[in-house]
């Protein structure tokens, strides 16, 4: 019997497809980012850019609503063009093409019937060069798209395969072999057990304006060896540098919110062996971790129970936590998310290498997060350090307000790190900056005194 050249979106695929239908027009799933590259021979990336797109199936993916629902094919008319755009004349060339990123990064990519990536060459100056790829989630995770920056590098430098990559189809049918199984029954089953109560919502959106309805990103820089110091502060305790900020998030929501329980939403990158973990596509989906908060708890014991349910939950990653939440019948229906904090912990090089050039890749947002508060924290594995990305709502938080989540953060992991296992509720919930600020406008009481007595 003839296979038909259709095949069943994978559930992650299915999730993000039912959720980009309901939101319309939005950029809300697009993903990627740029290559900085110097010294670039321009067509030798082009020659890479090619074999990279002839050699991988997601570029050849297209979603076609067929008689059976929404389902995928792989077809072999590729755009394989590497356009180039030339800045160096301009004056500020860095503000230019950052702009056009921006812009990029902003346009809805159509999903129905159409190549869901883009793909183009900025020159900056004379030398300088920026690789920019943006793809829709349905085609790429975070994961894959550090996998895209590595494997063009390799290309480039004649360091690839020239083999075409393995079957996405294949995943596919892995994935729907899988959701008939017993093991998709127990992991189910587990997911309903953890989160029965479903997910409550203790965020509340303060602006409703169309206007304000997409997010923004602040990037928070971690003081001078305090990396290492969080490194060196996991390996003493066993715990992974997830399950660290993990619990730091319920640490501050716990006791700003004053909740017992906080379910904090942890992608899980589910790829299962050596093959898919060099794929580029979609394997991620969302999981939760219902972490329960006591404030006479001391802070290793609010890790170690983080460790332990990521843990337990980590045998059954690979059924969608936030597909089965979505399901309860104590879920609200009308939300924009099932969480309303997430963590994601990126251990990627962001140093790829062109001809032995080392070159920096940049991760995008693109400005339409699906969560209220997306905390990811991205470790650049060459320079043995990293940067936290806050990913917020503009209709739940004011910009002021996250960037002072950021100094608290950061306060928080100094104090764990410095303090002697304290108690959760001991932790600081003012930040560094802000008590200063505060005993500078208290002790600000010299003046002139007023002449007269006090009656007058």
């Amino acid at each position: 019997m003839t296979k038909s050249k259709f095949f069943p979106l994978t559930r992650a695929q299915a999730d993000i497809y039912l959720d980009q239908a309901r939101r319309g027009e939005s950029p809300v799933y697009n993903v990627g980012g740029f290559i900085e590259i110097e010294g670039l021979d321009f067509e030798r990336l082009q020659i890479a850019h090619r074999t990279l797109v002839q050699e991988n199936d997601v570029f050849g993916l297209r979603v076609r609503l067929t008689e059976c629902g929404p389902e995928q094919e792989i077809v072999f008319d590729r755009t394989v063009e590497l356009p180039l755009v030339d800045f160096s004349e301009s004056n500020k060339p860095h503000e230019e093409a950052t702009l056009r990123i921006g812009d990029l990064f902003s346009q809805t990519i159509r999903v129905e019937n159409h190549e869901l990536y883009n793909a183009c060459c900025f020159k900056i100056d004379v030398s300088t060069y920026w690789y920019v790829a943006v793809a829709h989630h349905l085609m790429m995770d975070g994961f894959g798209f550090a996998n895209w920056g590595a494997k063009i590098a390799e290309l480039y430098s004649n360091r690839g395969t020239g083999e075409r990559q393995a079957s996405w189809r294949t995943v596919s049918e892995e994935d729907v072999a899988y959701e008939s199984s017993e093991r998709h029954r127990i992991d189910r089953e587990y997911w309903c057990l953890e989160l029965a109560d479903g997910t409550r919502k203790f965020l509340r959106q303060r602006r409703f304006e169309q206007e304000v309805s997409s997010t923004a990103r602040v990037t928070v820089g971690l003081r001078n060896g305090l990396w290492s110091q969080a490194q060196a502060f996991c390996e003493r305790y066993g715990c992974g540098m997830e399950s660290l900020f993990i619990a730091l998030a319920a640490t501050y929501f716990g006791k700003s919110y004053g909740l017992d329980d906080i379910v904090v939403g942890v992608p899980s990158h589910n790829r299962r062996n050596h093959s898919q973990r060099k794929m580029l596509g979609l394997f991620s989906t969302m999981n939760g971790l219902n972490v329960r908060v006591c404030l006479n708890d001391s802070f290793l014991a609010l890790i170690q129970h983080v460790v332990e349910k990521r843990s337990r939950g980590f045998r059954h990653r690979r059924c969608s936590a936030a597909r089965v939440v979505s399901s309860l019948p104590m879920t609200p229906r009308n939300t924009e998310s099932i969480f309303d904090v997430s963590v994601n912990y990126m251990p990627f090089d962001t140093q790829v290498a062109f001809d032995g050039q080392p070159s920096q890749l940049t991760y995008i947002s693109n400005s339409h997060e699906a969560m209220p508060l997306s905390i990811i924290v991205w470790e650049q594995g060459h320079s043995q350090t990293a940067e936290i990305y806050l990913d917020y709502d503009r209709s739940f938080f004011f910009q002021e307000e996250v960037e002072e989540f950021g100094r608290r953060l950061t306060d928080m992991l100094e104090f764990a790190i410095r303090e002697i296992d304290p108690r959760v509720g001991q932790f600081p919930t003012v930040s560094i900056s802000d008590q200063n600020r505060l005993l500078e406008d208290w002790n600000a009481t010299e003046g002139r005194y007023p002449e007269g007595c006090v009656h007058e």
